[in-house]
């Protein structure tokens, strides 16, 4: 459960909590939220304040390497990885979004060592694809694009990458606030969790707020020709019976709603991405068996 407390305005229209076997989430169908305009974060201090990363662990992931410093014990690829957390391997847990946004992120290739160059946020006013591409063509102009990939003149990868901040809920223990950056194959997982998010409607027609529900994540394995990975696959919360079961609690709602404050003003912010993490998931994908990403942890 939460331990945000909800002012009246916040929690006078919100649903109660009914059961569902998910901390803080119950059945929809209460009234509507009402939406406040307060709810600021309490911290001035974004280095203080950094979100940790949630990572898919794949075959090539240093927490399954005996022999690396990162090495983490009963680590199976599949498995999700909560950086900083006192559970740091989960096979599902709850997430509740609260923030969204794209970036563009220099690396430098794999093959070359590998490592995180610089990021760029993508303005909102960029809505599709190609809006994202005229906007990186203006921050570094000698980008090329060559067999579906962004290439700087220097060799260094340019990646489109999603991000999803929000509440990981796990039984038990207080909601933890991580990030999730999303690229490659993972750009077909961002979608997914933003149409689950757009299927939710208030009785206006308006979507709801994004922390208002939260969503299961597991993880689910993908083949090609060339090797094998894991993804994650969110899905809706449902109780025994099958009903929609992920709606919050005001509680767990007046939490997301700090921590989405919080985030858009800049009190707080993502941990610095991992180049590990990246190479890992990369290698797997195009069955490099033999690379395993040497740098310490994800």
């Amino acid at each position: 459960m939460a331990s945000a407390k909800a002012t009246k305005k916040e929690t006078e229209n919100l649903p109660v909590p009914q059961e569902s076997g998910a901390v803080g989430f119950g059945a929809q169908g209460a009234q509507e939220a009402e939406h406040s305009e307060g709810g600021a974060g309490t911290s001035t201090s974004r280095d203080d304040n950094l979100m940790p990363l949630l990572y898919v662990l794949q075959p090539l992931s240093p927490q399954l390497d005996e022999e690396n410093a990162s090495y983490l014990e009963g680590a199976k690829a599949g498995m999700i990885m909560l950086r900083n957390s006192p559970t740091p391997l989960v096979e599902t847990c709850i997430f509740q979004p609260t923030n969204y946004w794209k970036e563009w992120v220099e690396w430098i290739p794999r093959e070359s060592g590998g490592g995180l160059v610089a990021r760029w946020v993508v303005p909102d006013h960029c809505a599709t694809d190609e809006q994202a591409f005229t906007f990186l063509k203006s921050v570094a102009p000698d980008v090329t694009k060559r067999d579906n990939a962004f290439y700087r003149s220097n060799g260094n990868v340019m990646k489109f990458t999603r991000i999803f901040a929000g509440g990981i809920h796990i039984p038990g223990s207080p909601p933890q606030a991580y990030v999730i950056p999303l690229t490659s194959t993972g750009h077909t997982v961002a979608r997914g969790l933003m149409s689950l998010i757009n299927q939710k409607k208030r009785k206006d027609g308006r979507t709801y707020d994004s922390f208002a529900f939260g969503y299961m994540l597991r993880t689910v394995k993908r083949k090609n020709a060339k090797g094998t990975w894991w993804v994650l696959a969110p899905e809706d919360v449902r109780d025994k019976n099958g009903a929609l079961a992920g709606r919050a609690d005001p509680e767990t709602y007046a939490w997301g709603k700090m921590l989405h404050d919080a985030v858009r003003a800049g009190e707080k912010r993502a941990e610095e991405f991992d180049s590990a993490a990246e190479q890992a998931e990369e290698g797997a994908a195009h069955g490099d068996v033999e690379h395993r990403a040497e740098q310490a942890g994800v």
